[in-house]
């Protein structure tokens, strides 16, 4: 069934990002993650003051991508690629869109891994190999100041599903170390927020559709670097 249509924002740009506590009340999906509610950056709401720019960020905040472009790079995303990583759900990311409310991270991770299947002129012309590296790189940006203010902020549901998102982007160039990496950065994040348990297995609860989609996510994820090139460690589960 095709997905529903999604609009090009035509707006000039998002205001001012700022740190907002997202309360997971939003969705019932998001319930079942209990009390968790972290600090995530997002953009707060929208305007329409001009033209948007052709840059593949947002003209005037630049850890974003460009909306006109964001709303391409959904619906690719969820067609090419939706299927396999079903903890990512169609209805919550495009209403967060619509609402001015993706957050830095998630926003990137799709951008990268979306862009390979856009046959837009303005993005054909950059190679789509370095625009989805650009994306890559805002995210890993994002990701390290993540970790140094790791003592004080709670960690977030859509950083957990980015970070995901960015280990197939590396492993599917090759990038085996950075693959490495974000696994382990995904198993510290998965302990804080409850899905792994202090010696590395996954807590397998009965719980909603979503949150098994994303233990079946993080299982896919250790398997496969038990498996990787140059990896040592065997299999936690």
């Amino acid at each position: 069934m095709p997905l529903p249509h999604l609009p090009s924002m035509a707006i000039s740009s998002f205001q001012s990002p700022d740190i907002v506590y997202a309360s997971y009340s939003s969705s019932s999906a998001r319930q079942s993650y209990g009390s968790v509610s972290a600090p995530m950056m997002h953009h707060r709401s929208c305007s329409s003051s001009g033209p948007l720019q052709n840059s593949i960020f947002d003209p005037e905040y630049s850890q974003f991508p460009n909306p006109r472009f964001m709303s391409h790079f959904i619906q690719l995303f969820f067609q090419y690629l939706g299927s396999e990583h079903p903890f990512i759900k169609y209805e919550d990311v495009a209403g967060d869109f619509m609402e001015c409310q993706m957050s830095v991270a998630l926003s990137n991770s799709i951008a990268a891994l979306a862009v390979q299947y856009s046959v837009l002129p303005e993005l054909i012309v950059r190679g789509p190999h370095n625009v989805a590296q650009a994306y890559a790189e805002i995210l890993i940006t994002v990701l390290c100041q993540n970790a140094i203010n790791a003592a004080i902020d709670i960690p977030s549901v859509d950083t957990l599903h980015a970070c995901m998102l960015l280990a197939w982007y590396e492993y599917g160039l090759g990038r085996y170390t950075a693959f490495r990496d974000l696994a382990t950065t995904i198993s510290r994040l998965s302990t804080q927020l409850g899905f792994i348990a202090p010696d590395e297995t996954l807590i397998n609860t009965h719980d909603n559709e979503w949150r098994k989609q994303t233990l079946k996510g993080l299982y896919s994820i250790n398997v496969t670097l038990s498996n990787t090139p140059g990896n040592r460690r065997t299999a936690d589960l």
